[in-house]
């Protein structure tokens, strides 16, 4: 039977006779977190002993064809994990599956586990064991997908709730890695000590620094303040931040700032927008000065080039991306005519 990775659980909570299991799929993760599952059930069904048969070996499937047939008539029940390679399985192998698939007097359970792809689930034996077996794909997210899964995962790691940008914040940094994206939350809940993650806290926690952070950044630039604006991202630089931190952070900036110039041209006054917006404190002076510097075109202009430079931190463009994101700032404090560097940079 084929489960959903999110019912996988439940389904398990009731397993109490002999079974198989079948975990497949490219998400590593996931892949790990169903064994460790299956492991922690059975052990809470006092099966305690476990092998493990990794196929890649040219005799893997005669020995474990061996050492089912070596079973004593009085061995103890045992957890067997079987690690396919993804490659096409032999006579000899396919015989030893069918073996253990039929066997209606196995006492053992099972775990099969192969980072497949999907054009091997035509094959034979992947038929066998998907239906025979209770089975899990367990596939990579889209990115609204991992953020879904990154609330979940928060809560139930450390039982606080964050917010919804700070789940995009974590799926963007890890660039859709559920390992990536569990190894941010368990840095986040061991730094951050409030019931409620901000995206301030998540943005300070991944950062790991006390004297610089992005929003110190943000609002430098929102005011056109660049020789602040160089003095923290030269800070940010020097203790080792990441930069798809700083362009996250922008960018999400800028995604808010071109809906409220949008409102602003539609004809609301920029305090109503702030209002609507609900930007308070420090950075409601710097939002007026920019809507107020910015036209809507300008600051179009600029989430473009912030998309350039997520391209360059993401590895998809060559370039420095320390320099990009100087230049960027550059453009939006006005010490540089965004506009002739924009048509230079297309030239190239």
């Amino acid at each position: 039977m084929k489960v959903s990775i999110d019912r996988f659980s439940d389904q398990l909570a009731k397993v109490e006779a002999c079974s198989l299991f079948f975990f497949y799929g490219t998400e590593p993760l996931q892949l790990s977190e169903c064994r460790d599952k299956v492991r922690e059930r059975l052990s809470s069904l006092a099966v305690d002993d476990r092998l493990s048969f990794d196929m890649k070996g040219k005799d893997a499937w005669t020995s474990l064809g061996a050492e089912l047939n070596a079973q004593s008539l009085f061995a103890s029940t045992r957890l067997i994990e079987v690690f396919l390679d993804g490659k096409s399985i032999d006579k000899s192998g396919l015989s030893i599956l069918e073996k253990i698939i039929n066997s209606s007097s196995q006492d053992d359970y099972f775990v099969f586990t192969v980072p497949v792809a999907s054009s091997l689930k035509k094959a034979k034996w992947f038929s066998l064991l998907e239906n025979a077996a209770l089975s899990v794909e367990c596939r990579e997210l889209q990115s609204r997908e991992a953020v879904g899964w990154i609330g979940r995962r928060a809560q139930q790691l450390f039982g606080k709730k964050i917010d919804l940008s700070v789940c995009e914040l974590v799926a963007d940094y890890s660039e859709g890695n559920l390992l990536g994206a569990a190894q941010a939350l368990e840095k986040i809940s061991l730094i951050v000590e409030s019931e409620i993650v901000t995206l301030a806290d998540a943005l300070q926690a991944l950062s790991d620094n006390a004297r610089f952070d992005s929003y110190q950044l943000i609002d430098a630039l929102l005011k056109g303040d660049f020789p602040r604006a160089i003095r923290v991202l030269r800070g940010l630089k020097g203790i080792g931040s990441e930069p798809v931190l700083i362009v996250w952070a922008l960018s999400r900036e800028l995604r808010q700032l071109v809906l409220m110039s949008e409102k602003i041209v539609e004809g609301a006054s920029v305090s109503q927008v702030i209002d609507q917006f609900r930007i308070w404190g420090n950075r409601k002076v710097a939002t007026e000065k920019i809507l107020s510097r910015k036209s809507l075109e300008e600051l179009r202009a600029l989430l473009i080039r912030l998309h350039y430079l997520d391209t360059i931190v993401k590895g998809a463009r060559a370039g420095s991306v320390w320099d990009e994101i100087e230049i960027f700032s550059m453009e939006i404090c006005d010490i540089i005519d965004m506009n002739h560097y924009a048509t230079e940079l297309f030239k190239a």
